[in-house]
């Protein structure tokens, strides 16, 4: 309409911001925060991300889950971390060992519930939810299994500390979405700990940087692991671990 005139650098800031807007709108779509169906969700994050913006949708999101998964360790920046393991598997470039295997469960106040009665999907999300931040690894297996099962999850109150999770739930604003392994919940008489159906599984995993030398306090650590881990157990032998590094 313009023509080619210097008219058109006033519209350039507009339009960067409209292009910022439906990034961010893309980014909200791709944490399934948008649409409760993954179906829909998939759909409207390659019009935004892959038409609009011009960055692949698919790619974005695998390479960002990975990333918060394994924070610092692929990067050198720390030597090793626990962390909840990545459904498709982990990275290249980091050398994993699962801890243990993990479920979330809802947690909710003493008396609220049989504990021996599980909680359907739907039922969690009729209320206010406690439960990881998306800087945890746990918070896409969360997201993961509602997007699954057609709901959409609104964390009302978003933290990865356990212990403040259950501080919210104590004060009544409401049902906290965790770790079942946390110590944090280890006979602690003003919860009822309710397993969720279905369940959502996910791995502790201990991980470090691969193809690299390990410092010498992660070497001695590694070291003592695979000797601990090759002593026979009491009542019988115990199958060994083999560590790189």
């Amino acid at each position: 309409m313009i023509g080619a005139s210097w008219w058109q650098l006033l519209l350039a800031p507009l339009f960067a911001f409209v292009l910022g807007q439906l990034a961010l709108l893309g980014h909200d779509v791709a944490h399934r925060a948008v649409f409760a169906g993954r179906r829909a969700a998939d759909l409207a994050g390659i019009l935004l991300g892959n038409l609009v913006v011009g960055m692949s949708c698919g790619w974005r999101v695998d390479d960002h889950n990975r990333h918060h998964a394994h924070p610092k360790v692929r990067d050198g920046e720390i030597d090793a971390a626990v962390v909840a393991g990545p459904p498709d598997g982990e990275p290249a470039g980091v050398a994993p060992r699962v801890l243990l295997e993990d479920r979330i469960v809802a947690v909710l106040p003493a008396g609220s519930r049989p504990s021996n009665r599980p909680m359907a999907l739907c039922e969690a999300v009729g209320g206010p939810v406690i439960s990881y931040g998306p800087d945890s690894g746990a918070h896409a297996f969360v997201r993961e299994a509602f997007a699954t099962a057609g709901l959409r999850l609104d964390i009302a109150c978003a933290t990865n500390d356990v212990a403040l999770q259950l501080a919210l739930v104590a004060e009544g604003i409401g049902i906290a979405l965790t770790s079942r392994a946390s110590p944090v919940l280890a006979a602690d008489r003003r919860f009822t700990v309710v397993p969720l159906e279905p369940a959502i599984r996910l791995r502790k995993v201990f991980v470090w940087r691969a193809g690299t030398r390990p410092s010498v306090p992660l070497r001695a650590f590694l070291d003592l692991w695979t000797e601990l881990s090759d002593r026979p157990a009491p009542d019988g032998p115990a199958a060994g671990a083999t560590i790189g590094g």
